[in-house]
Formats: C-alpha cells, sequence, structure tokens
C-alpha cells in the first residue's frame, strides 16, 4: 500500500502497488474508490489478493475478498458466502485461505483459485484473533488463537483429514492455553453471554450480544458501543475490554450492539452506518433497548450507555438527542467533526463519513456534532480521554465538558496524561474501572422502577 500523503491520514486514499525490487519502480494497480489492505501474493507471484471495502481504521481491515491479475490489473470478487473477510493468506499456489465475520459468526474458508470454489473449514460460534478475525495457514494446516467470552485465548490448530485437507466444521485442538486462577475467577465473576437480536424501525434485524449478571431481572443496563464503526463485538475473551465482566459483576447487563456500521453484514449494511453516522445506527441502539425493556430483561429507568471512540462520539450523540439514558460514558469521544476535521491526524477518516465542507454550518460535520447541542443535554456525563490522544485530541472531550458545565450540566472530565487513543496502562484501566463503577452505581443503581 503507498501513498504521495506522508500522514497517518494517508492511508484512506492509498492505492495497492506493485514494487519492483530490482528496478525500484512503482505500478499502482486500479482498484475501487474504497479503503484497501491485506496485499498478499501466491508463492510464485502469478496471483495477487487483498481485501477491498468501506473501512474506518488502519490496522483494522475488513471488506471484499479480491483476486488481482499483477499483469493488468483486473480484480474479481470472490465468493464468501456472505462473510466480511478480514484474513487471508496463500497457502500454496492456488489455495487462498480466508477467515472473518459472518453475522455474529466467525467464519474460516478456502477459496480455490484453480477451480474457483470455495468451501467452508469451520465456523466457529466464539471467534479467534485479536481485533478482528485472524488466521494463518500452511500446509493445509490452519492456526488461530481462539477466545469466547468466558474462555481465555489459545493457541489453536484446525486439525486435517482427509480429502478436503482439513474437514469442514472441524473444531480447533487446543495446542496452548493461556488460562490460569485469575482468568477462572474473571470468567466466574462476569456473568454469562447470549446471542440476541431485535428488529430496527425499519424492519431490519439488529443483532448484539447481551452479557447477563446472575439472579432474576429486570437489570439496570449498560449499552457498550464499539468504536470503528467498521468494527464489530463478538464472542470473546471479556468482550475485548475489562470494564464489560466488571460491570457484570457488579450486577449490570452490558448489551453489545452491532448496528449498522458494523461488519458481518456485508458493504451495504456497513455503508449505511459509516456514511450517515448519528442516523440509523443511533436508532438500531436505542430500538434494542426498547426490545429488552419490552422482555422485561432490564430496567427502562436505569439505563447507561458508554463506548470508545465512534462509540464515545455516540454515547455523546444519544444523550444530546434523546433521554433515553440516565448515564452516560464518553471514551476519546468527537463532540465537534468541524474542530475534529483540522485538529486530527486523521480527517480522512471523516471525509468519507459527512457531506458538505466542514466550515459550512449546513453540513453534517455541524449538524451531527453533539458539542453544537450540549444545551439540550440533562443526563449525566464522565467524559474520558487520553492526553496524547491524536486520532481524537483530548480537546474533544474538554470542549463539550465546559459547554455542558456552562449550561448546568452534571459533566466531568477525566484526562489520563499518558494515554493516547483509549485507556491502555495497567494504573489508568484500573482508575478508569473505578471511576466507570462508581459513576454507573451513583446514577443508575439508585433509581428504581416505580
Amino acid at each position: 500500500m503507498t501513498s504521495e500523503d506522508p500522514s497517518e491520514s494517508g492511508w484512506y486514499d492509498a492505492q495497492l502497488t506493485i514494487l519492483d525490487p530490482v528496478g525500484g519502480t512503482f505500478r499502482p494497480l486500479p482498484l475501487t474508490h474504497t479503503q484497501v489492505g491485506l496485499p498478499a501474493a501466491n508463492p510464485s507471484g502469478t496471483r495477487l489478493s487483498a481485501v477491498a471495502g468501506l473501512m474506518s481504521d488502519r490496522g483494522l481491515y475488513v471488506g471484499d475478498l479480491v483476486l488481482i491479475d499483477p499483469a493488468e490489473g483486473q480484480r474479481t470478487i470472490v465468493s464468501t458466502g456472505g462473510v466480511d473477510v478480514t484474513s487471508q493468506c496463500w497457502d500454496g499456489d492456488s489455495t487462498l485461505v480466508f477467515a472473518g465475520m459472518r453475522g455474529l459468526d466467525t467464519v474460516i474458508g478456502r477459496y480455490r483459485a484453480d477451480m474457483g470454489t470455495t468451501e467452508v473449514i469451520s465456523v466457529l460460534a466464539a471467534t479467534c484473533g485479536t481485533m478482528a478475525p485472524d488466521i494463518t495457514a500452511k500446509a493445509g494446516l490452519v492456526a488461530c488463537t481462539t477466545t469466547g467470552y468466558a474462555t481465555p485465548p489459545a493457541l489453536t490448530l484446525l486439525k486435517p483429514g482427509t480429502e478436503p485437507v482439513v474437514e469442514p466444521g472441524t473444531e480447533p485442538v487446543e495446542l496452548v492455553s493461556f488460562a490460569h486462577e485469575g482468568t477462572d475467577h474473571v470468567a466466574a465473576a462476569g456473568g454469562v453471554i447470549e446471542r440476541i437480536a431485535w428488529q430496527a424501525a425499519d424492519g431490519v434485524t439488529i443483532e448484539g450480544l447481551l452479557v447477563s449478571p446472575p439472579g432474576p431481572g429486570p437489570h439496570p443496563l449498560v449499552v457498550n458501543i464499539h468504536g470503528g464503526p467498521v468494527w464489530a463485538w463478538r464472542d470473546e475473551w471479556s468482550m475485548h475490554y475489562a470494564h464489560t465482566p466488571l460491570l457484570a459483576s457488579r450486577g449490570y447487563a452490558v448489551l453489545h450492539p452491532n448496528m449498522r456500521g458494523s461488519l458481518g453484514r456485508g458493504q451495504k449494511f456497513i455503508a449505511s452506518g459509516l456514511l450517515d453516522m448519528g442516523a440509523a445506527d443511533a436508532a438500531d441502539l436505542v430500538a434494542g433497548v426498547d426490545a429488552l425493556v419490552a422482555a422485561s430483561r432490564i430496567d427502562p429507568e436505569r439505563v447507561g450507555v458508554t463506548g470508545n471512540s465512534y462509540g464515545g462520539f455516540m454515547a455523546a450523540w444519544l444523550i444530546a438527542t434523546s433521554d433515553r439514558f440516565a448515564a452516560a460514558i464518553a471514551r476519546s469521544p468527537v463532540t465537534d467533526w468541524v474542530s475534529q476535521h483540522y485538529t486530527s491526524n486523521i480527517p480522512g477518516f471523516d471525509r468519507i463519513c459527512f457531506s458538505g465542507d466542514p466550515l459550512d454550518p449546513q453540513s453534517t460535520y455541524r449538524t451531527r456534532s453533539p458539542l453544537y447541542l450540549a444545551d439540550r443535554v440533562h443526563t449525566p456525563i464522565l467524559l474520558i480521554a487520553g492526553a496524547n490522544d491524536l486520532a481524537t485530541p483530548p480537546q474533544q472531550a474538554s470542549m463539550f465538558h465546559n459547554a455542558l458545565v456552562e449550561h448546568g450540566a452534571d459533566s466531568t472530565l477525566v484526562i489520563y496524561q499518558d494515554e493516547g487513543h483509549g485507556v491502555r496502562g495497567r494504573a489508568a484501566t484500573i482508575d478508569q474501572g473505578t471511576r466507570m463503577v462508581e459513576f454507573f452505581d451513583r446514577h443508575l443503581a439508585g433509581r428504581q422502577t416505580p
């Protein structure tokens, strides 16, 4: 992948390029006007492949699996059976192994380029990889790190069989587990996970994962919105963040919705969220809360919301546009897309999401910014940011905080001096978790349904 732009934002306009290592020449290959990632070549160099689609983050690649003719640059989209591909590698000259998501399932498959056929190797109810499903393959073997909400990561191997080399539906064979007494405690205290689905206002089915504490409901609920937005919640260890099992251990149900914009449902589903943030995606989230209320699973008076990055924006946006939530925690949020464009190191991201010019007050840069609706906010909010965050600078949180306080709202601002985009350090993680529990306990646990 190459770009004329040396900044972090250059990835959004990067090109797939063939480099001649002898002559040092570059030859760009024509592709569609979407992001591209994970370029690969078979051993002989006769076939190239990549993942192409709408993506929100460099390093989090998802989309269609594309075959590319290295001579002519012609591309062919591989039929993967509805899988949004997040990992791919060549196992020999004619076999391409891939992994990705289809709905809430993690699917591992294989494409035989010489025959033009695709077959499923395995469908995992839990998942593999870290940020997204990820595998490696060689000589017919597929290796990955498998994980589930109550199952810590393990190095696993898909057991080879007769033809096809890996039998469809074969379960991974665990080679090394990273379980220990600490993970046993987290698994026992973190509640149970289940798949749920609900109907959006326009009839589209939205999926998610609900973690529930032990005991009868209705429980207080925290809606946990993922980042991206081109990412998705999967059944993985601790749901990627330590605060899900922490909140469940304190008696909260935690909903992890894969609203529009999430991967696993194809490019049209992604585009309907990424290119219109704050519209159908926000309605999908509220519909999920309403469905749980209708099923008597949660207390409608004790619903909170949190999220990081895009999820932080959504947490701020939801309380600026509705009174549905009793408390909100926005982590690494965007609250003003105008200043975000001119201060972030990735202005290329918002260029693909919003229409019009950032300086036009009629553009969605302005109309989808929570900052300009601060006078309407009545929900208590905890804003968290890292002082070294280049992607969503800490001023995004501090501006919103100052505007809220100026208009009499209940706002608390925490900026971690040694953190960047999201809290990563051990001490800061413990402090953040403590603050989150205290905040939700104060604003949700004490509110009872009449």
